[in-house]
């Protein structure tokens, strides 16, 4: 009955942003000469990809899904259903169950298909304006004063000819001397970085799970908006957290690594960031603070640090503190300002940074 029955299934795009619609197209095919009086598909979907009502499509629970189909000899089926992306994920399907049966009931055949399937959803931009920043923060050279940029007036020597160099940098009395093509080389008006980091701490035992998700999803949404418009800027642009990366059908064994992506420009470098923060689970890799004593031992230098955080103790403050002796600047975005923590952790890291109230 279920014999040469060919299932597949696919999304109409590979990613899409949160709040965005999507097809996804189901394949049935008979490959016999015998018809299928009917065949049942059920697939469990997550609650957050919204199916729009359509003819034989049901929603049985909040994350199972079933479609019914009616096979002639030979005959392919293809089916359309529009999907309403509501919230940040990666979304992972390896099958689907397969049931038949005769017209009336009495006989029942099951069969698991392998329909693998899945879809990234970046999490939701919000225009800049909208974010908890004060907008003077926004406004002018805030986010672009240590932007990397030559200073055509500053000349810190010469160095070798380089493939894509203007003609008009080459120093000829250099080149004489060397015998190589010598072109004049630039100071940098500044070589800062910009560092976005996502705290998921909200309380100091890791073997305690996050109480309050939407605040991490947040977060998480205010990081990619942040990278969307300083990387339109030309800054260079990383990210980090203290999350880690969903794997389909992993088994979580021990602690798992942090995320943290190195500053860089350019649309590829946001999409690398933006498929990463799709896929964080919503769980810790470590505290936070041990996330930050990585850079402290790693002695990174020259950073402006974006901390996206609700919570704060003692630990994290004493790491925010040897990252600006290291000459790196801390800046806040504040999801909460009502815990004592958060409001110790405003007063302990004026020195070299800012803090805004969410």
């Amino acid at each position: 009955m279920l014999k040469n029955i060919r299932y597949r299934r696919y999304f109409s795009k590979p990613a899409v942003f949160a709040g965005d619609k999507v097809e996804m197209k189901e394949i049935i095919e008979n490959d016999k000469i015998l018809p299928v009086p009917w065949v049942r598909l059920a697939s469990r979907m997550a609650p957050s990809l919204i199916f729009e009502k359509q003819k034989n499509l049901g929603v049985e629970s909040e994350q199972f899904l079933s479609s019914l189909f009616s096979l002639t000899p030979y005959q392919k089926i293809i089916r359309t259903h529009e999907v309403t992306c509501l919230r940040r994920g990666y979304f992972y399907f390896k099958e689907a169950q397969l049931t038949s049966g005769d017209l009336i009931g009495l006989v029942k055949k099951y069969r698991h298909v392998e329909a693998v399937s899945s879809l990234l959803v970046y999490p939701e931009i919000r225009p800049i304006k909208d974010l908890p920043i004060p907008s003077h923060q926004l406004q002018g050279d805030y986010f672009v004063r240590r932007w990397i940029a030559e200073d055509p007036f500053i000349n810190a020597g010469v160095r070798e000819y380089q493939p894509g160099d203007s003609l008009r940098s080459v120093n000829w009395k250099a080149s004489a001397r060397a015998q190589t093509m010598q072109v004049n080389k630039k100071d940098f008006t500044a070589d800062y970085r910009l560092m976005i980091y996502v705290n998921f701490d909200q309380n100091e035992d890791i073997r305690l799970s996050i109480s309050d998700e939407a605040l991490v999803e947040k977060a998480i949404s205010y990081a990619a908006s942040i990278a969307y418009y300083t990387t339109s800027k030309g800054i260079p642009t990383g990210f980090g957290c203290n999350g880690y990366l969903y794997v389909p059908g992993e088994k979580i064994r021990g602690l798992k690594d942090s995320v943290r992506l190195e500053p860089r420009t350019g649309k590829s470098h946001l999409y690398s960031i933006l498929k990463t923060m799709a896929k964080l689970k919503i769980d810790r890799s470590m505290p936070f603070h041990k996330f930050l004593k990585e850079d402290v031992n790693q002695n990174r230098r020259k950073t402006d640090y974006l901390f996206i955080s609700a919570f704060s103790s003692a630990n994290i403050e004493k790491n925010i503190r040897l990252l600006q002796r290291k000459g790196n600047t801390v800046d806040y975005l504040w999801l909460t300002n009502d815990a004592k923590s958060v409001h110790e952790s405003k007063e302990a890291t004026q020195e070299g940074g800012h803090s805004n109230g969410a």
